[in-house]
């Protein structure tokens, strides 16, 4: 009698409404779930765990295939940090070299700026110890670099990151380079278009929230009718992004839009939008942001009354992005 599996791929989206809301819709595919596991904010071995545990369920040959590449690609990495061969005492005539470097993103400023130089260990180990001493904020990361010491000179094997997760300091997200691993991600998992549209109308207002951001990120939400997976949240420019639009040219709006159809948050890659995306209540704005309310209810009133078309034709003129969605829906 074979082993029954079970897997809650729900437990793995970390925003409560959009988790309960794909809850209601039909089972989402093994691959599709294999890719919510590969971007989330976990740890590469709990990613592992849970891609072998997809194998184990998988019935049919193509996707057995790629999801067996995409466990092996995780257990190369999580064997390559877990590997203390690499450690020459005091000498640097080691087989392996780890670059690491810390730093932070905060993405309601769109900044980041690292503030450590760059320092170089014999082993995953002591490269976390003494990025211990430095993340002590979640949207503070450090990035590692596994170079390889051959005859031909040295190689980067692998790059990664380490994160905060929790009170766990733990590499989220690994990236190993082909040619000398052998391995690459599949298409079908790396490729990042979300399933199932938001549970968020044009007009909608919300927000970006969670321990990775310094501050919340407040928006208007555009549920596209040419595509049901193209949406934007609609925002005001960060003081920088204003004036860089201004000295090159692209006018003096005080909008911007961020496009919310992928796993990765727009300007922010390896955070997950099905992770941070909130639904915002018109009393939580700050007082300078008032206007998004205003412009949130004119669009809802346009939806109900006239259609989501016009609604959504008014967020583009009024966020700038009309003729970059045109071209995109003409492709």
């Amino acid at each position: 009698m074979g082993r029954e599996y079970s897997f809650d791929i729900y437990s793995w989206i970390l925003s409560l409404e959009i988790r309960e809301w794909l809850k209601k819709k039909p089972p989402l595919p093994l691959l599709e779930q294999a890719k919510i596991v590969y971007k989330a904010y976990r740890s590469v071995e709990d990613k592992l765990q849970a891609m072998t545990l997809l194998l184990d369920l998988a019935k049919e040959e193509e996707e057995r295939e790629c999801l067996r590449q995409a466990a092996a690609y995780l257990q190369f990495a999580v064997r390559q940090m877990e590997d203390e061969e690499d450690r020459e005492s005091g000498s640097w005539g080691g087989k392996a070299i780890w670059m690491a470097r810390c730093g932070d993103y905060d993405y309601a400023c769109l900044r980041h700026h690292d503030f450590t130089d760059t320092w170089l260990f014999y082993s995953c180990k002591e490269a976390k110890k003494w990025a211990g001493e430095y993340l002590d904020d979640p949207s503070d990361r450090c990035d590692l670099q596994k170079w390889t010491l051959g005859e031909e000179g040295p190689r980067e094997l692998m790059e990664c990151t380490l994160r905060l997760v929790g009170d766990q300091l733990c590499v989220t997200h690994a990236y190993v380079d082909k040619k000398q691993s052998g391995l690459d991600l599949p298409y079908e998992i790396e490729y990042d278009r979300l399933p199932h549209r938001l549970p968020f109308l044009t007009g909608d207002l919300v927000k970006l929230e969670g321990p990775v951001f310094s501050e919340t990120v407040y928006g208007v939400w555009c549920d596209d009718p040419w595509d049901q997976q193209y949406n934007w949240m609609g925002r005001f420019k960060t003081d920088d992004e204003g004036k860089w639009d201004a000295e090159n040219g692209y006018g003096d709006s005080l909008y911007t839009a961020d496009q919310m159809s992928y796993y990765w948050l727009d300007g922010a890659y390896e955070y997950c939008v099905m992770d941070w995306l909130r639904p915002a209540l018109e009393e939580e704005l700050p007082d300078e942001q008032k206007e998004i309310k205003k412009i949130g209810r004119e669009l809802q009133t346009l939806r109900k009354k006239r259609s989501n078309r016009e609604a959504v034709e008014r967020f583009l003129e009024i966020f700038g992005r009309w003729s970059e969605v045109k071209r995109s829906t003409k492709n």
